[in-house]
């Protein structure tokens, strides 16, 4: 009997909890995000970046507090959570996702995110429709960037991969007083998979800093070569 009451009075803890978080306030912060304790975003837009993909991509931008950034360090990324259901039971899942928005950017951040099948985060940013809030916080990163810390940076990405490189490199791009050099290799399935795409190339041909590689695993005939690339020889095209 005692065994049985624990269970019970477990069981009320729990879901005591997951009502809790449902009826919690879910106005948007009106504070910039916070490094210890979670707020809501609200969706202010939603744009396709990539269409006809095995796994579509979109860009999701959150508002801020009017005029103000998101003051993240260069090399930090915000952490997601939404209560979702998992098994048939409701569970709360987190992520972790790099904006791909500078501190330069006012009143609002970007996160590109690629929508995977059984992506259980990815597939509710893609319900997601503009006035939708979700909960975020600012966590202390791994690294943080820092001006001519180093001469070269060499970066490897694929995918979705490509933003927390980007957020670096844009970073470096800004300072006219940072000399740091970068070289990019940049691995996609196909063209159409190739994210941002427009705006790495605009950030490589302002700046002699950036060098900006594509590698696909299926290259369009015409335009694709063989080229060595450090440790293997793989298809490498320099996309049009």
């Amino acid at each position: 009997h005692k065994l049985l009451v624990a269970a019970i009075a477990s069981v009320a803890v729990a879901v005591a909890g997951v009502i809790g978080w449902l009826l919690r306030p879910r106005e948007p912060t009106v504070v910039p995000m916070h490094e210890s304790e979670w707020f809501f975003f609200r969706l202010i837009d939603k744009v396709a970046i990539t269409t006809g993909t095995q796994f579509p991509v979109s860009l999701f931008r959150f508002a801020l507090p009017e005029g103000q950034s998101l003051q993240l360090p260069i090399g930090h990324h915000v952490r997601v959570r939404a209560l979702l259901e998992v098994d048939g039971a409701p569970k709360m899942v987190s992520r972790p996702y790099t904006p791909t928005s500078t501190n330069d950017q006012l009143g609002s951040f970007d996160l590109v995110i690629k929508v995977y099948p059984q992506g259980l985060m990815t597939k509710h940013f893609e319900s997601m429709q503009v006035g939708d809030t979700i909960e975020m916080i600012k966590p202390v990163g791994r690294m943080e960037y820092r001006k001519n810390q180093y001469k070269h940076i060499g970066m490897i990405a694929g995918g979705t991969g490509i933003t927390p490189m980007l957020q670096v490199a844009a970073e470096i791009l800004k300072h006219a007083d940072d000399h740091t050099r970068v070289s990019l290799v940049f691995a996609n399935r196909t063209f159409a998979d190739i994210i941002l795409k427009e705006k790495l190339d605009e950030m490589a041909a302002s700046s002699n800093k950036l060098t900006v590689h594509y590698v696909l695993e299926q290259p369009p005939v015409p335009d694709w070569k063989e080229a060595t690339l450090g440790l293997s020889r793989r298809p490498f095209c320099d996309a049009p």
